[in-house]
């Protein structure tokens, strides 16, 4: 180093932090490569990823992203640190009390803190999967569509319906089954008085 005249010392102190644009991503492993101006653009580079150990994240940056990239002293490569908005990709939103991320196809998530508010768009579907329980807690849900339910249900509550119920097998109360009132009402007659009344001619 200490035969490095006071340019080369100035180009190379320019070099750890420099600001460029990704124009390439690799899948596996996950890197970038970065243009900086009409004349360079680095070799495949590294990025923070947030977490790397047992916890894991997956959230790759893309193509036309503004990125600042750091480089140790002296020498090549280097690591991309951080994303900037810039005129192409602006912020999408300008209050400090939300958390939001955005996807390309319209998904998007928000927290609004002050108004204590959870709320989301999936363009798509939602798939999740839980071995043991999936619980959710409320004073009121309201579920809006069609619902299909594969399994058992049990419920501790009342159940009140605005329209038809129509069930493809049998339904039971404490006592007995609907077929069972049917049964019975379908073969009775009245055995007191005179005359004597025949069974019901109407079936239930």
């Amino acid at each position: 180093m200490k035969d490095l005249t006071q340019h080369q010392l100035i180009r190379m102190l320019s070099e750890m932090i420099q600001f460029g644009v990704i124009v390439d991503v690799q899948a596996k492993p996950l890197r970038y490569k970065v243009k900086f101006n009409e004349h360079l653009t680095s070799d495949w580079l590294r990025s923070n990823v947030g977490h790397a150990g047992k916890v894991k994240d997956w959230h790759p940056l893309q193509k036309g992203e503004q990125v600042v990239v750091l480089k140790q002293f002296g020498m090549h490569g280097g690591f991309i640190a951080a994303s900037l908005n810039q005129n192409s990709f602006d912020q999408p939103k300008d209050n400090l009390n939300l958390f939001y991320r955005e996807f390309p196809d319209g998904t998007w998530l928000e927290y609004d803190m002050e108004d204590h508010k959870l709320s989301g768009k999936v363009t798509g579907t939602v798939d999740l999967n839980v071995a043991a329980e999936f619980r959710v807690e409320s004073p009121k849900i309201v579920l809006v569509g069609d619902i299909e339910h594969d399994g058992k249900q049990a419920t501790t509550g009342d159940i009140s319906s605005g329209a038809n119920i129509t069930a493809a097998n049998n339904i039971s109360d404490s006592v007995r089954s609907m077929a069972g009132d049917r049964e019975i009402y379908n073969g009775h007659d009245h055995n007191h008085g005179d005359p004597k009344t025949s069974k019901a001619n109407q079936s239930q």
